[in-house]
């Protein structure tokens, strides 16, 4: 049987068509990975650059922030700087009124409280001034002999103690009679025999060196032993007392006392603000005296009034002298 030539021409065309595409995908196949690393190279380098430009504006955005962040943090802080500052002062307008009406009254109660106790410790002491330290001095026989000399009869025991003030073992001087006069404590059993001792001392008037076996006549002095604020306020009325603004001062079991004039009574100064009124008030009157032309009635006035107890305690005389400057200046 001879074998049929007969063949479907569109089959045949088909299957020439699938062969070339088989032999096209072949090509295809070969140079398909050089393009894809091409394309990829390119696609990284773009995302590289995008990611680049966001990444820097990112950063301005974040520099952006932190600076407006910075500004809102200074302003802020100035707010509250303002707004403390604010507060404060109000607190202090609010708090000084009570400081001087609460607070202020009860510091100066224990000041006072503690200037008292301090004045108690001390009231059965007397100090002794005047004596110049000696090496290897003997304590004993300064106070044997100063009692010797005053008349006060030590057999009784009337002392607890008594030593030198020394500060610190480095200021002791090298040389015997050297001029440093620490001063000498005199400790007392009771205030009778500190006060007959003090009075004894008064009557001898001119108690010096020479009567102790120095070899100069050298005065030495005894005083009760004052707080420091006392101390203060004596020196203050010695000062006074010696322009003759008042009469008199002296010390009373630690506290002091001044005499504005012979006539007048004595009078305990516990602060330095009586005395500043006092020396304010003999001023005011000296002034008038002085200058009676140049006073003003109102301040004449004022004289008559406010000194008018002072003036009346210091003398007649005074006060009729300030009424004639009143009547001078009216008329």
């Amino acid at each position: 049987t001879a074998p049929s030539k007969d063949k479907n021409p569109a089959s045949s065309r088909k299957e020439d068509k699938s062969k070339n595409a088989n032999t096209n995908g072949l090509t295809n196949s070969k140079s398909s990975p050089q393009a894809n690393n091409d394309n990829v190279i390119q696609f990284m380098k773009e995302l590289q650059e995008t990611i680049v430009q966001q990444a820097a504006s990112i950063n301005e955005k974040i520099d952006s922030k932190i600076n407006d962040l910075g500004t809102k943090i200074n302003e802020l802080s100035k707010s509250v700087d303002e707004r403390i500052e604010n507060i404060t002062s109000t607190i202090q307008v609010h708090i000084e009124p009570v400081v001087d009406t609460i607070v202020k009254p009860i510091t100066q109660a224990l000041e006072s409280r503690i200037e008292k106790l301090e004045r108690e410790a001390l009231i059965l002491n007397l100090v002794v001034t005047g004596i110049p330290w000696r090496e290897n001095e003997n304590i004993d026989e300064i106070v044997n002999a100063i009692c010797r000399s005053i008349g006060f009869n030590n057999n009784i025991n009337g002392f607890t103690g008594y030593y030198r003030i020394l500060k610190q073992k480095s200021s002791k001087p090298t040389k015997p009679n050297a001029l440093v006069m620490p001063p000498i404590v005199l400790k007392f059993w009771c205030h009778d025999l500190k006060h007959n001792f003090f009075m004894m001392y008064l009557q001898k008037k001119t108690l010096n060196l020479s009567h102790i076996g120095y070899g100069t006549a050298s005065r030495i002095y005894v005083n009760e032993m004052l707080t420091l604020v006392n101390k203060q306020i004596f020196l203050e009325a010695r000062q006074l007392q010696h322009q003759k603004i008042i009469f008199q001062s002296h010390t009373n079991r630690g506290l002091v006392v001044i005499k504005k004039s012979d006539k007048s009574k004595n009078e305990v100064i516990y602060n330095m603000d009586q005395l500043l009124h006092i020396e304010q008030l003999a001023r005011s009157m000296i002034s008038v005296l002085l200058n009676p032309g140049n006073m003003a009635p109102t301040l004449v006035g004022m004289a008559d009034k406010q000194f008018q107890c002072d003036v009346a305690v210091e003398g007649c005389l005074i006060l009729n002298l300030l009424k004639c400057i009143n009547r001078h200046v009216k008329g």
